[in-house]
């Protein structure tokens, strides 16, 4: 592949990056004042696998991007990494509510009032974010909390064919019993 043809591509990519899955999981490009490179990362469990394929030693920014697709593909087969079709959040220490997806929100109305809400965001394909909020004024906190949780949780199903949501972690007492 030519200079031209591989600058072509990277660019298309960073154009596209939204809509379409990245071509190579697990390998970004360096292009800083210093460095510049192809960097391979590879997660397993709690260990980290990286290495970066500089461009200068490896003899420039293809033949290091082979270097490093081929240092990934070995590596993935070597400790028998397996990958999900999609990334699955199952913890985030910045949740306040102890359910991925579902947080507490306040939105300003437009005579200048603000509503509280229950949101719950998901991602049904790669590159699409839908939400979708329960109002905590209509529903009362319990009920709007649970019916989040709810809509989390089939969303969950619908996408990946069963639900990946735990127990709530942190969550206020009185909004874990049901009315």
């Amino acid at each position: 592949m030519g200079r031209k043809k591989m600058e072509k591509s990277v660019k298309l990519n960073k154009k596209n990056q939204a809509n379409e899955e990245p071509k190579h999981k697990g390998i970004s490009r360096i292009d800083s004042k210093d460095t510049h490179g192809w960097f391979v990362r590879v997660y397993n469990e709690s260990i980290t696998y990286s290495k970066l394929f500089s461009d200068r030693k490896c003899g420039g920014r293809e033949i290091a991007l082979e270097k490093a697709l081929t240092f990934r593909d070995n590596l993935i087969e070597e400790i028998g990494k397996t990958y999900p079709a999609r990334r699955i959040v199952r913890r985030d220490k910045r949740n306040k509510t102890g359910v991925i997806g579902v947080c507490r929100t306040r939105k300003k109305n437009r005579n200048g009032t603000y509503s509280d809400y229950f949101s719950v965001s998901w991602s049904p394909e790669y590159g699409t974010h839908k939400c979708r909020m329960f109002s905590i004024n209509k529903h009362g906190e319990k009920k709007a909390f649970h019916m989040a949780c709810d809509w989390r949780k089939k969303m969950e199903e619908e996408i990946h064919g069963q639900s990946w949501a735990k127990k709530p972690r942190k969550v206020p007492q009185y909004l874990l019993q049901k009315e």
